[in-house]
């Protein structure tokens, strides 16, 4: 199947569900509002080959105290250091390009897609990298039908550790 038919059947916004974490030992760590990884957020891929990814926590233990009172551009004090240190843990935002990886047989179902060579991202160490998450589409009928996205990846670097995030497509 083509790279860009590919593309464009994945092409759309999605918000996200949930986020496990899959061990190696079989052990599954479902995310609850207390968890330090319970994220939201959105995923955008156009059919033109561009991604923007955007997550943050909604654990409000993870949010800072003063949270209010923070405002961007941030101001030219220190007494919020602290809290947009705390913000900048618990955020997650990368935007680049979009591919179909071909070293991974792929189709509009499932496959493997790259994010990246990355623009822009708050982790500094991702500029000009690519993440490459594995994908699988499933569609649902019923009262909460829909198209979900499944992505995984590796999330350490001996890989005995596998996040997968569910994203329901919004269009």
């Amino acid at each position: 199947m083509k790279p860009q038919a590919i593309l464009s059947a994945l092409a759309g916004s999605y918000e996200l569900l949930n986020i496990t974490r899959n061990r190696a030992n079989d052990s599954v760590e479902i995310p609850t509002a207390q968890s330090p990884y319970a994220f939201t957020g959105l995923l955008i891929y156009t059919s033109s080959g561009y991604m923007s990814a955007h997550m943050t926590s909604f654990n409000v233990s993870n949010l800072p105290d003063d949270g209010a009172n923070m405002v961007w551009p941030p101001r030219n004090t220190t007494d919020l250091d602290d809290a947009w240190a705390v913000v900048a843990k618990t955020t997650l935002a990368y935007a680049g390009a979009l591919s179909i990886d071909p070293e991974v047989p792929s189709t509009k179902e499932s496959g493997a897609v790259l994010h990246g060579p990355l623009h822009v991202t708050n982790t500094p160490a991702w500029v000009g990298g690519t993440q490459r998450r594995n994908y699988r589409v499933v569609k649902h009928k019923g009262q909460n039908g829909g198209t979900f996205l499944r992505l995984s990846a590796p999330v350490n670097a001996d890989a005995t550790v596998e996040g997968t995030l569910w994203w329901r497509k919004l269009d």
